[in-house]
């Protein structure tokens, strides 16, 4: 087995820069000043869910980016342990999978900051209204809706494409001849996967909407601790929006990597040779997918990998 077939086989061009990238931007003043949970007080950190909320994330991202990995192994690994299902049947979650852990992840953190409300010891005036976007970063939010957009137009776009198999499922490419010859890529993003993966996507945006508001309407426990508080929920708010970028661009980068694969097929017969009609964008969606698929596995390998347990000082 050559080593490019290994690279290729298990997308090494993807992950292991994405893990190297995530590893250095881990120790990085401006990353670790935004993303990580500042220490406080060793009584303010027992009555605050903010380090047991960070910790969720950080676990969920590193699983989110196991899932991803899993279908480059699955194929090796005993029939027992997968089940003996073939990852080359239909199975609706392909382009899912990491959307619903995302989404039962968030679940969890926003359960956890609505649930553990403690009692404040003291009374502290209200500063005004907040909401989800009090200590969420404006363009983290853009990024996110501009995400999502990509996801829902690409789904739209492959799915007016795409054609239906032998069971009515659409999840075929036609290469068009107009004659007697015809030819179709099996597993294209169609419909039958990207209807799901739309669902997710926007079940996703929901629960960080939940997580994100959960995060900025919890009470002040003292007024002394309002500043550590603001701190705190600022970086948890944006560990909350880069997880879920990173789960939408990745999942956005592997449809655009599945619809590029169809789009490069070729049909040949004795002296003829039929592209498909999107031969002209091959480089872009393979390269522009694995890319986007880096950048996801990034964000979500940094917010693994930044976590701070936010141990008291004096």
């Amino acid at each position: 087995m050559s080593p490019l077939f290994l690279i290729l086989m298990f997308d090494l061009v993807t992950f292991v820069p994405a893990a190297v990238l995530a590893l250095g931007l881990s120790f990085a003043p401006w990353v670790r000043s935004r993303v990580r949970v500042p220490a406080a007080s060793p009584g303010l950190l027992r009555s605050r869910p903010d380090a047991l909320a960070s910790l969720t994330l950080g676990v969920a991202a590193l699983l989110a980016a196991l899932v991803a990995f899993a279908p480059f192994v699955e194929g090796m690994l005993p029939g027992w342990l997968t089940l003996n299902s073939d990852p080359f049947d239909f199975r609706w979650h392909d382009f899912s999978r990491e959307l619903i852990v995302g989404s039962l992840a968030l679940i969890v953190v926003a359960l956890i900051l609505a649930l553990f409300r403690s009692t404040p010891r003291a009374a502290v005036p209200p500063s005004g209204p907040r909401g989800l976007r009090t200590y969420a970063p404006g363009r983290g939010l853009a990024t996110l809706a501009a995400a999502l957009a990509a996801l829902l137009l690409l789904t739209v776009f492959a799915g007016s494409i795409s054609s239906a198999d032998e069971d009515g499922r659409h999840t075929l490419f036609v290469i068009e001849t107009g004659g007697q010859f015809s030819a179709a890529s099996g597993r294209f993003y169609g419909w039958a996967y990207g209807v799901p993966a739309a669902i997710a996507a926007v079940a996703l945006v929901a629960a960080t909407a939940f997580a994100l508001h959960a995060n900025a309407t919890r009470t002040f426990l003292e007024p002394k601790s309002v500043e550590w508080e603001s701190q705190a929920r600022r970086a948890l708010a944006t560990r909350v929006l880069w997880f879920s970028i990173g789960i939408l661009v990745f999942v956005l980068g592997s449809c655009a990597l599945r619809m590029g694969g169809a789009a490069g097929a070729q049909l040949t017969a004795p002296d003829y040779s039929w592209g498909t009609s999107m031969a002209a964008f091959e480089p872009v969606l393979t390269w522009g997918g694995r890319l986007l698929r880096g950048i996801g596995l990034t964000l979500l390998l940094l917010v693994g990998f930044t976590h701070r347990t936010g141990r008291g000082r004096r």
